[in-house]
């Protein structure tokens, strides 16, 4: 969670990267289907990712974080005040991951970025199988953009959370139903970029 801070090269790389990213055929083919019509941003903080990526690609977008001061400045801040005015935010939702439900068959894109790390794998399982359901039907994708290790996983008793390595998301992709359809490393930084589908064929 960076809170807001703007004015680092890291927020302009992660975004270039993201944008990169979602332009791969696979992925661009699967959103075209689906109209770029509604995005879910996952873990959202004050909107970051809301206001310079999805806002800009997808037609609205619903946000989910379970910190209500946050969501507060989303629905009433200066932050994102062009995005509401111009229709572009939908519904913003104050619970963790653990406890949501994506509604089913309404989302183009699903956005997970450095917001996974605080569930507990079964938890995760579970989430991404509802996550699965929330997919639009003509076609979507769930992406997951965090902290890649090596060796095995590193669990921070000081904030609770878990950096999970690569083999250890194959595997919860796999529990969930999921299908990898892309996967890349994101110059610039440490950070890994994922994505996975909807049902497993």
């Amino acid at each position: 969670m960076l809170g807001g801070f703007n004015n680092t090269r890291l927020p302009r790389v992660d975004i270039i990267g993201s944008k990169t990213f979602i332009s791969h055929p696979t992925i661009k083919r699967l959103l075209t289907d689906s109209s770029y019509a509604h995005a879910l941003d996952c873990g959202a903080g004050i909107g970051r990712i809301t206001k310079n990526l999805l806002s800009k690609v997808f037609a609205k977008t619903d946000l989910v974080d379970p910190i209500e001061s946050f969501n507060k400045d989303v629905m009433e801040g200066e932050y994102l005040r062009p995005e509401r005015e111009t229709g572009k935010i939908g519904e913003v939702f104050t619970m963790g991951l653990q406890d949501f439900t994506p509604e089913k068959g309404k989302y183009s894109v699903i956005w997970n970025q450095w917001c996974l790390g605080h569930l507990k794998d079964e938890d995760l399982v579970e989430y991404f199988k509802r996550c699965k359901e929330g997919l639009s039907l003509n076609g979507g994708v769930i992406i997951v953009k965090e902290n890649l290790v090596a060796g095995q996983d590193c669990f921070d008793a000081l904030d609770s959370s878990v950096t999970r390595t690569e083999w250890s998301w194959r595997d919860i992709f796999l529990k969930s139903g999921l299908k990898i359809i892309h996967s890349q490393t994101q110059h610039g930084n440490i950070l890994s970029l994922k994505i996975a589908n909807g049902r497993i064929p």
